[in-house]
């Protein structure tokens, strides 16, 4: 897999190198494949100095750097992991599996074995014990520990043959791999863990001149046994089926588990029964989980500027609609005064700018008068830039809007002020209904954190009466 990792790598690294250092038709040609309608459209709803095209280039530029950057986090995370899994691989040389050492531990792992012939594959859990002593080297290093334990075992006392305080029966000895039992022969006086029985001491027939008793001390490893005998003299002080394939290799792992325990490596079988067998670790599904999760973050963030732009042209939108009444009321009090509909255009837009020059934010419906004024300066015709600006606003209410305000240019209603006065009170009637909602909606929002208040009230209360009542 770390070769898929390093490949995926790669391709990102070089992907974004291309997207940052290319500027030319191929990489338009490539967004353009990439890009969506919905998307230019939403783009366009928003003016700036720069056009649609190159916002969309922008656009699609900053999601596919996003996506890029975090895949070749995500590989570089696999790579690593990857790196350390294989350093630490338990089979060496196709067939060899390392054990600890001496002080070390029984290692538990899981491989696969298969059958080259018929391919056949089985998963196997191993115990691979630690390196074991053999019988010379513990032979020898029994002499030493018992050498040793008379010295150790002694514990506060002067010395075994004036033995007052109990012993300490120790277990093991450091830097030897024996496990100690002891056995009395005397438990009465003193008991196989060491300790002195006092009172049994003074029932004693001339007690004063210390009780002899013989202790066995057993020194064991695996199947190694042997005993040493210490004299000490307590004194009074006061104070199966058909065999299957996984059968025979479990069989002959188990013999050669046996037979290579003084080894430093365990040796699997090669062949059972004349089949070759080869070995291979089982898979970690780490990196491949975070390889996929990589992927899916890429991909959610890819697809959170989508869904960012969303939101931006529904908060626009819903700005538009909220400057609206404003907006038709200006015009049907500007008409009604004998303004024409250019002039009252573009007294909206004179004033608009100088709101924007004391700090006010951008309002999208006078921006896009913005650009119908700048429309009919390049030359377009009156009534073609306020059709062309009711396209861009993309709501039904400043599509009624232009039709008013083609209305007035060609004067074909006499009534136009009458249905323009209609217009703006039934603009602020719906403004009034839309607050009306958006207030109810905001306190169905705060039922939530009220019954969370509510909860937490509750258990204010409950619990002092509950503590209270189970004292």
């Amino acid at each position: 897999m770390i070769v898929v990792y390093i490949t995926v790598f790669s391709l990102s690294l070089l992907s974004l190198i291309y997207l940052k250092n290319s500027s030319g038709s191929r990489l338009k040609q490539i967004i353009k494949k990439l890009s969506k309608q919905d998307i230019y459209d939403d783009l366009n709803k928003f003016t700036s100095r720069i056009g649609t095209e190159k916002k969309l280039t922008l656009f699609y530029i900053k999601k596919l750097t996003a996506l890029f950057i975090t895949v070749m986090a995500g590989s570089l995370v696999c790579i690593v992991m990857e790196a350390a899994f294989s350093d630490g691989s338990v089979i060496k040389d196709t067939n060899r599996i390392s054990r600890d050492d001496y002080n070390g531990d029984d290692k538990v792992i899981s491989i696969w074995a298969q059958d080259e012939r018929s391919k056949e594959k089985v998963k196997l859990d191993l115990t691979v014990q630690k390196r074991k002593y053999d019988r010379s080297a513990l032979e020898s290093m029994c002499d030493e520990a018992q050498g040793l334990l008379p010295e150790i075992i002694k514990g506060e006392n002067i010395s075994l043959d004036e033995i007052i305080f109990d012993l300490d029966a120790v277990r093991s000895i450091e830097g030897f791999p024996f496990d100690i039992e002891y056995r009395s022969y005397d438990p009465v006086i003193l008991g196989s863990d060491g300790k002195i029985n006092k009172e049994n001491i003074l029932k004693r027939e001339g007690y004063e001149g210390g009780i002899p008793v013989n202790i066995a001390a057993t020194f064991k490893y695996e199947d190694f046994r042997r005993e040493l005998s210490l004299y000490v003299r307590v004194f009074y002080y006061e104070d199966k089926e058909d065999a299957t394939f996984e059968d025979g290799l479990r069989e002959e792992i188990k013999k050669a588990e046996e037979s290579t325990k003084c080894d430093e490596s365990l040796v699997l079988p090669i062949n059972i029964d004349g089949t070759p067998v080869s070995y291979k670790e089982e898979d970690s599904h780490e990196t491949i989980l975070v390889f996929i999760l990589t992927l899916v973050v890429g991909a959610l963030i890819y697809k959170r500027d989508d869904q960012e732009l969303k939101t931006k042209v529904k908060l626009r939108n819903e700005q538009m609609l909220s400057d609206y009444p404003g907006i038709i009321n200006k015009f049907a009090i500007f008409y009604g005064a004998g303004m024409t509909t250019k002039g009252i255009m573009l007294k909206l837009c004179r004033d608009y700018e100088q709101k924007r020059e004391k700090g006010l934010q951008i309002r999208y419906a006078y921006e896009e008068l913005l650009r119908t004024r700048q429309r009919m300066e390049e030359g377009m015709g009156e009534l073609s830039a306020y059709e062309d600006y009711g396209k861009r606003c993309q709501i039904h209410k400043y599509r009624q809007l232009v039709n008013l305000m083609e209305q007035t240019v060609s004067k074909g209603r006499s009534d136009i002020g009458l249905l323009l006065e209609e217009e703006a009170r039934a603009a602020f009637t719906e403004k009034k209904n839309r607050a009306r909602e958006m207030g109810e909606k905001a306190g169905t929002r705060l039922l939530v954190p009220m019954f969370l208040m509510l909860a937490v009230v509750l258990i204010i209360i409950i619990m002092p009466a509950m503590v209270a009542f189970n004292m």
